[in-house]
Formats: structure tokens, C-alpha cells, sequence
């Protein structure tokens, strides 16, 4: 969660939960599939969180 901003990482965790949260308010994007959300990703699979 710390190699992108707080709030567009928590949207990003909850949709990976599968919550439908929307995208975060301008000018913040979504992380998309990249590094830190390959990251995030991955370190909640391994938490057993998705």
C-alpha cells in the first residue's frame, strides 16, 4: 500500500476483495495492473485476503 497513495490503494485492495467501490476522485486514478498493484496483489493472496 505505501507505492501508491492511501486512498487509491484502499479503492484498489476493496475491488480486489470484490467490493465495488468506483474510482477514486480526480485527479487520483485506480492503480491498474503494475508494479504495486502486482505488489498488493500479490501480498494479499498470500494473506489469504482474495
Amino acid at each position: 500500500m505505501d507505492a501508491t497513495s492511501s486512498p487509491v490503494a484502499a479503492k484498489d485492495m476493496a475491488q480486489m476483495r470484490g467490493r465495488k467501490v468506483g474510482a477514486p476522485y480526480l485527479p487520483n486514478k485506480l492503480t491498474g495492473p503494475r508494479k504495486a498493484f502486482d505488489k498488493m496483489h500479490s501480498e494479499m493472496k498470500k494473506a489469504g485476503l482474495i
